[in-house]
Parts: structure tokens; C-alpha cells; sequence
């Protein structure tokens, strides 16, 4: 079976997730390896857990004063960036990177900066996660930005109007990155232009919600181009004719889809998750 890296930063509630999906990765076989706080070793060595540590160190576990800025809701998650992570990238990676040689895959908890960095590095692929509802910016359902909880008032306008609110929380965000930009570079890693701070930090591969459906129900996604089609849908059908492949197109509200090939289904709606696993190819526009 796979040797599986599993790392996570902050509370026993994030850690608590990860050690559940540990334990169903090893109940199915799986060699499962900890990359954490070094403060929590004992409590996975007691669960016979291979460890390895990583920094930063979380002090502010038994701080009130070190903890008190990072739950500052208005500062708490820009603190948490600039003077906690970022400080420690260097070291987080290092100490990643170690701990993932010889692994076949890492599954990676919110806020573990380096896993992207060290997953391009070791050629591996990974999974991310996410721990709250409000960790996706879905258009449809936005969050409350703390810093900016007036911009809430604007979500009733739309879509489109929510999707310039959360473009602008990723703006005043962009800079949080450098540092992540800054040590890619030096990696002789592929740049990247997007802000891996908000929406941008989730696995190419696959991301699970550790979070009930009771807090936060799947949300539409891929539908800009449903709404302003253009000739995308004939221009999907030019490229599958000479594949002599089936397709699926997703219509949404327009009009229907005339004189289809037999190769072609139309439908206005059907969840990724029903078709993705059978697609030798997807054409996802955003």
C-alpha cells in the first residue's frame, strides 16, 4: 500500500480531523506519517503514528497572550500570515520535505504554506482540506470578510457582484503570498500569479470539506459561462467530432441544444461528481 504524509498547523481541532482520516487511511493498509508540532508527539506516538516535526512551534497553545492576536477576528488571519507562518515558511519546508521523502502522497491541512511547494518539488500529488464552510468563496454563498464586514450588504446584489467583493478580499490579500512567491523562485519552482492564501490554496487533485453538510452545502460552481455562453457550446461541439468521443454539455438556462450528434447528451444540470470520474477530458471555464 501507499506511504501517506499527513500535515496540519494550530489547534487540537485541526489535528483531531487529520488523526481521523489517519486512522481510516491506516485501517485500509495505508503506512501513515504525522509532520507537526513538535507539541503534539506524544499525543501521536500514543497512537503509534510515526512523527516528524515541523515548525512553527505553537506556543501559543498555552498562551493566552501569544493566542490572542491569532483570534482576532477582524487581524487574527493576517496576523496569523505575516508574523506567525511566513516568518517560518523556510523552516516549514524543510522540515516538510524530510518528512515526505519516500511518501507516495500528503494530505494537507489548512495552512501548511509549504505542502504545494514540497508536493511540485518531490513530484508527488497531494490533498488539501478545509476545516470551516467559509474556507470556499463561493459566489453564491460569500463569507462575512471580517476586515470588511459592510462589503456583506452588497451579496444580495448577486453573483457578479460577489465575485468583485471576493476578487477585491484577494487583492488585499495578494501580498500575504510573497514570501510563498519569493521561495518558489529560489526552488526553481513554476511561478505562480494567483494568491495562494484564499481560494488559490486548495489541491489541483483533491480537497475535503472536514466540515457537516449542516454547516455548508455544496455550492454551483463553473457557471460564468453558462450565463454569457457565446459560441462556447458550438464551439465544444467542433472540437468532439473529430475525437468520435461522447460528451456531456451542461446548458444551464439556455435555450436548448439542437440537432445534437448521437454521441452528444445536453442537459441543464448534472453534479460534477457524477461525471468527472468517467471524463477522459474536461473543457471547465470560470
Amino acid at each position: 500500500m501507499s506511504r501517506i504524509v499527513v500535515t496540519t498547523l494550530g489547534t487540537l481541532g485541526d489535528l483531531h480531523s487529520m488523526i481521523a482520516i489517519a486512522l481510516e487511511l491506516r485501517q485500509r493498509g495505508h503506512e501513515v506519517v504525522f509532520v507537526t508540532h513538535q507539541v503534539y508527539q506524544f499525543k501521536l506516538a500514543a497512537l503509534s503514528f510515526e512523527f516528524h516535526p515541523m515548525r512553527p512551534n505553537f506556543t501559543a497553545m498555552n498562551d493566552p497572550q501569544e493566542m490572542a492576536p491569532m483570534m482576532d477576528l477582524k487581524t487574527g488571519q493576517e496576523y496569523m500570515a505575516r508574523q506567525w507562518v511566513n516568518p517560518s515558511l523556510r523552516e516549514m519546508y524543510a522540515d516538510l520535505l524530510n518528512g515526505a521523502k519516500g511518501a507516495d502522497f500528503i494530505c494537507s491541512g489548512e495552512g501548511v504554506i509549504a505542502t504545494p511547494l514540497v508536493a511540485e518539488k518531490l513530484e508527488m500529488r497531494w490533498a488539501s482540506s478545509a476545516m470551516v464552510a467559509m474556507s470556499f468563496f463561493s459566489v453564491y454563498d460569500p463569507p462575512v470578510l471580517t476586515p470588511f464586514p459592510a462589503l456583506a450588504k452588497l451579496y444580495k446584489l448577486g453573483p457578479i457582484v460577489n465575485r468583485g467583493v471576493l476578487n477585491f478580499a484577494k487583492w488585499v490579500s495578494h501580498s500575504w503570498a510573497d514570501p510563498i512567491r519569493q521561495l518558489r523562485q529560489e526552488l526553481g519552482l513554476s511561478p505562480v500569479h494567483a494568491n495562494p492564501s484564499l481560494r488559490d490554496k486548495f489541491s489541483p487533485y483533491l480537497v475535503v470539506a472536514l466540515f457537516s453538510s449542516v454547516f455548508g452545502q455544496p455550492q454551483p460552481a463553473g457557471q460564468r459561462i453558462v450565463m454569457n455562453a457565446g459560441n462556447f457550446y458550438q464551439e465544444s461541439l467542433n472540437a468532439v467530432k473529430p475525437l468520435h468521443r461522447r460528451a456531456v454539455l451542461l446548458t444551464g438556462n439556455n435555450p436548448p441544444l439542437k440537432d445534437l450528434p448521437t454521441n452528444v447528451l445536453a442537459v441543464n444540470y448534472v453534479p460534477y461528481s457524477q461525471v468527472f470520474s468517467h471524463a477522459c477530458a474536461i473543457a471547465l471555464f470560470r
